[in-house]
């Protein structure tokens, strides 16, 4: 990948972000990142994703502008939920369509 190609992408994802951060609540921000990262990093095993990840709630915290509470909290949603399951260094989506 070229420098201007990586620049070119860095602005998108600020942009997105961005507009994420204007446009959406704490909770949809953080599934949205989420799925991104499954639809970037994460290997489909029928209608489920594996993504192998070590990612902190801090982390994912940062990356959506909310707080590690809040990413806790909304972790946990989705998992009583049965979209997702979590554990050390691996997240697996249930079905990236329903998240």
């Amino acid at each position: 990948m070229s420098i201007l190609e990586n620049l070119q992408a860095e602005l998108l994802q600020a942009r997105v972000r961005l507009e994420r951060f204007i446009e959406k609540d704490s909770e949809e921000r953080i599934r949205l990142t989420l799925k991104d990262l499954a639809v970037r990093l994460g290997k489909k095993f029928g209608s489920e994703t594996l993504v192998k990840l070590s990612v902190t709630h801090e982390d994912l915290a940062t990356l959506t502008d909310t707080s590690r509470q809040t990413v806790t909290t909304v972790l946990s949603r989705l998992k009583s939920q049965n979209k997702i399951s979590y554990s050390r260094g691996r997240f697996l989506f249930r079905n990236l369509d329903l998240l």
